[in-house]
């Protein structure tokens, strides 16, 4: 009796032995892996400091771009100053004509000599007194349009242009214009060159031309 006893508590410590034995090694794989989870998913804080991290440096590169792209826009968009000397290089190609211009590019140049223009336009012009006078965009481009139509070649150019003032919407300037062209029928040819003052008005974002007043003729012209 005394002899079973003692086997059956030899068999209960070495069973109670067995169990935390395993309870402790359970605890060790659990803590691995655990461990080994963690070095694939960072703790929670370390997730946090990464986001905010990964925020900042967004931010910074976004206002780094934003302050390059400004740069960049003011480095290279015209000045006022360089629009309205575009939009006379704009007219001076426009109003011109070639001796191999086509019916075709004769109407379609009609429209784009009609937008440089605003809505109403005043001209006062030298020695052709009859085109003197006020006219709406659209009467001014069939005037022209009549012009081109009746000549072999146009040439317009200008020179000298001063910008005399500026303001937001307005702008007054002068320059030397000269104007030549060669009748269709006749094959005659005529030739101005003067001094005029030349004013323009912004209109929706762009320059138009909205006065032509004459002044003198060139010297020796």
């Amino acid at each position: 009796m005394g002899a079973r006893l003692k086997r059956q508590t030899v068999r209960l410590a070495r069973n109670l032995g067995y169990a935390e034995w395993e309870l402790h090694h359970l605890r060790l794989l659990s803590f691995h892996e655990v461990k080994q989870e963690g070095d694939f998913f960072p703790a929670p804080f370390l997730v946090r400091i990464l986001k905010t991290s990964m925020r900042n440096r967004i931010g910074i590169f976004s206002l780094i771009s934003l302050t390059v792209a400004l740069l960049l826009f003011w480095l290279f968009y015209p000045t006022e100053e360089e629009q309205i000397l575009a939009r006379f290089e704009e007219l001076s190609d426009i109003a011109s004509k070639s001796d191999i211009a086509s019916a075709i590019a004769d109407a379609l140049v009609l429209e784009d000599f009609r937008d440089i223009f605003a809505p109403q336009v005043y001209l006062k012009t030298g020695g052709r007194a009859r085109l003197a006078g006020q006219y709406t965009d659209r009467e001014l481009m069939q005037l022209y349009g009549r012009i081109r139509l009746q000549s072999k070649r146009l040439s317009l150019r200008f020179e000298n242009i001063e910008i005399l003032s500026l303001s937001e919407t307005d702008a007054t300037t002068t320059a030397d214009v000269h104007a030549e062209g060669t009748d269709n029928i006749r094959a005659s040819n005529r030739v101005e060159s003067f001094h005029a003052k030349i004013n323009l008005r912004k209109i929706d974002g762009d320059w138009k031309f909205r006065q032509f007043i004459y002044i003198e003729p060139l010297p020796g012209k």
